[in-house]
């Protein structure tokens, strides 16, 4: 098992003196045994919030990205590594590269772009190697966070808001509110122009926040 270290919680809120304490790390566990066996950071990161096994890979490699630093990281879970094999700077400076999915043949990757309201889809046939196929631009200041593939993997469901703690905290992410369905091709992705919601109009009780999305 693996997971990311993103950010100390406490030190988003107003009460908390100084900046965010955002990390860079990545540990590796055995999961039976409850232990971590190793623990890969990234220094300049700026912020791991997501870390993904390749599916099938033989090396037990595995993706990151640094929030802050704009970098996609190839992890080898084994010799306790992160090495940088993408610049998400090539496609929008300081864009927050953040959640990421991968096809279940692990051939392809796909990752939000928060601040930059982009979603990038890679063939990462070659891992050490990853290749853009598309950038889908949602638009400026629409926030795309969450994503998630249908089982079949005919579709990608991507939600626009990350986190607003409003009068109470330092962080001010909202996004546009809205739910996109995007048609996943092997060497393409297109939004789906009949699915159209709309969290800001969608209830009678005014403007929601579309976090995390579940289906069948």
């Amino acid at each position: 098992m693996v997971t990311s270290d993103f950010i100390c919680p406490m030190t988003t809120l107003d009460i908390m003196p100084g900046g965010l304490d955002l990390r860079g790390s990545i540990r590796v566990w055995d999961l039976r045994q409850r232990t971590i066996l190793r623990t890969i950071t990234i220094p300049n990161a700026g912020g791991t919030i997501d870390v993904k096994l390749i599916p099938g890979d033989p090396e037990a490699r595995g993706y990151t990205a640094g929030m802050l630093d704009d970098k996609l990281y190839l992890l080898d879970t084994t010799a306790g590594t992160a090495t940088p094999v993408f610049d998400f700077g090539t496609i929008s400076h300081g864009g927050w590269p953040q959640l990421i999915r991968l096809t279940e043949d692990g051939t392809r990757l796909f990752i939000t772009m928060n601040q930059a309201g982009k979603v990038v889809m890679f063939d990462t046939s070659e891992p050490a190697h990853p290749r853009v196929l598309r950038v889908f631009d949602l638009g400026p200041g629409s926030g795309p966070h969450y994503l998630r593939l249908t089982a079949d993997e005919r579709r990608l469901v991507v939600s626009d808001y990350f986190l607003n703690e409003d009068s109470f905290g330092k962080v001010h992410a909202e996004g546009d509110h809205k739910v996109h369905v995007f048609h996943v091709e092997r060497n393409n992705l297109n939004l789906d122009p009949r699915f159209e919601l709309d969290f800001n109009t969608a209830f009678a009780t005014g403007p929601a926040r579309p976090h995390g999305v579940a289906f069948k």
